[in-house]
């Protein structure tokens, strides 16, 4: 009877596709947790670890390992409270999802672990977080240009449609109806209250492509934002 469960148990650990491995924490002579022994380890923990462990001490593969794995895995193993966390190791260069349970004879500081990389997740938020902030900077700076003068105005050009929306200030120094800006206006329009000796310099967008606009003033080029150094201004 034990031995068919032992032989149930050894075909769960071998097919589940979740990395699974059952550690020995060791504690030092003040008890406190210093190493831990892989006794199990399922062929998925060893493609998440990308090393063969079993049967071995994590200080042998892994000298400088945190404090912090050491500390949380004998926490589970004395108090057989289970755990769930998610943390860096260095010594792996990547993010784990922990599920730690404690397992078998008290005695014998004995814990299930059951993981999953996360690397890819963590990368690809800690990029997220990185776009919004420079998003976040560039606003502020837009906005801080606009209070100083810097600026006349801001737009965007959705390019599939050919319409425009502008702010007031944009509106204000092209002549346009703000409200007309709010709701968008085609091309034609920004492009007509440029001065016709200059709309030739505007073949099929040309200029306005670049982001360049121009009001009284020359070409500044500054993707969606325009600034002027005065010049006397042309009459059509």
């Amino acid at each position: 009877m034990l031995r068919t469960s032992e032989e149930r148990f050894r075909t769960i650990l071998e097919t589940v596709d979740s990395a699974f491995a059952i550690v020995q924490v060791r504690f030092d002579a003040e008890d406190r947790p210093v190493d831990y022994r892989f006794l199990e380890a399922n062929p998925a923990f060893e493609r998440e670890a990308r090393v063969n462990l079993r049967g071995k001490w994590v200080t042998e593969y892994a000298p400088y390992l945190e404090q912090f794995w050491f500390e949380t895995y004998g926490r589970v193993a004395k108090t057989r409270e289970p755990t769930n966390f998610e943390s860096y190791a260095e010594a792996f260069s990547r993010w784990f999802d922990v599920r730690a349970v404690p397992v078998g004879d008290p005695a014998d500081r004995q814990i299930a672990i059951i993981f999953n990389d996360v690397t890819a997740r963590r990368e690809a938020e800690e990029r997220l977080r990185a776009s919004e902030a420079l998003a976040r900077a560039n606003i502020q700076r837009v906005q801080l240009a606009l209070a100083a003068g810097a600026i006349i105005g801001t737009w965007n050009w959705d390019l599939p449609t050919d319409r425009f929306t502008v702010d007031e200030g944009f509106a204000r120094s092209f002549g346009l109806d703000p409200a007309l800006g709010r709701d968008s206006i085609p091309l034609s329009r920004i492009v007509a209250t440029v001065h016709s000796d200059d709309q030739a310099g505007l073949p099929h967008g040309g200029l306005l492509n670049q982001g360049a606009c121009h009001a009284r003033g020359r070409y500044r080029f500054h993707k969606s934002a325009c600034s002027l150094e005065p010049r006397p201004y042309r009459r059509s």
